[in-house]
């Protein structure tokens, strides 16, 4: 999981974007939310642990290093 990767919350059909991460070990991802079902959550900021998400679309390596780059 790295920031830019789309995640689906495991066992619902809540989508988010990965846009940081609270550790170093990238084990508690910060998110925004991009679908939440019944809860209107879009666009809000949310942190929880990786093993609650699955990745549904990655984002490539190179676009990654640039964005870590960006961000240091």
């Amino acid at each position: 999981m790295k920031v830019g990767d789309l995640v689906k919350r495991k066992g619902k059909d809540w989508y988010a974007l990965v846009v940081g991460f609270r550790d170093e070990e990238n084990r508690f991802p910060e998110i925004m939310w991009l679908e939440a079902g019944e809860h209107n959550w879009l666009g809000q900021p949310d942190h929880c642990s990786a093993t609650l998400l699955e990745v549904v679309s990655t984002v490539p390596d190179h676009v990654a290093e640039k964005r870590a780059a960006l961000n240091p």
